[in-house]
C-alpha cells in the first residue's frame, strides 16, 4: 500500500497576525458604526397630548428624568427626580429686568417682560396695589 503525499500549505507566519490584527480593527470598527447608528440613544421620545396641542417628552433611560419641550427649550417635569435651585434674583440683575403691563380693556393683566439679566427667569411674581 503506497502512503499517499499530502502536502499542508499554510500562510507564512508573518501574515496571520497581521490579517488577525485587520480583522479585529473591522470587527471594533463595525461595532462602533452599529452603536452609534442603531443603539439607543440616551434620551426616549415620546409625546403628550393636552386637549389640542401636542408636546414633545425625553426620558432620560437611566435617570428618569423628564423633560418637555415647550417651544424653544426643554423644561424640566414637575416629579421628575431632579430638584431646580430657585435663587432669588440679585439686584444689580434685577435692573436689568424690564417690561410693561397694565389692565386690559377685558379686565385681565396682562404684559410683556424683557430679561436682559444674566439669570434664566422661569417664574414672575407681580404684586398690583389699587390707590
Amino acid at each position: 500500500m503506497e502512503k499517499d503525499n499530502v502536502v499542508h500549505v499554510s500562510a507564512p507566519r508573518w501574515i496571520q497576525p497581521g490579517l488577525q490584527r485587520f480583522a479585529f480593527v473591522l470587527f471594533m470598527a463595525i461595532l462602533v458604526l452599529l452603536a452609534s447608528t442603531v443603539w439607543p440613544t440616551l434620551y426616549r421620545y415620546e409625546k403628550v397630548s393636552i386637549g389640542p396641542s401636542t408636546f414633545p417628552i425625553r426620558v432620560n433611560r437611566f435617570t428618569g428624568f423628564t423633560e418637555v419641550f415647550r417651544g424653544i427649550r426643554w423644561e424640566p417635569q414637575e416629579g421628575s427626580g431632579r430638584h431646580v435651585r430657585t435663587d432669588p434674583v440679585p439686584t444689580d440683575q434685577l435692573a436689568k429686568l424690564t417690561g410693561n403691563a397694565g389692565l386690559t380693556s377685558w379686565g385681565t393683566f396682562s404684559g410683556k417682560v424683557y430679561n436682559g439679566s444674566d439669570w434664566v427667569v422661569r417664574e414672575l411674581v407681580v404684586s398690583v396695589w389699587a390707590r
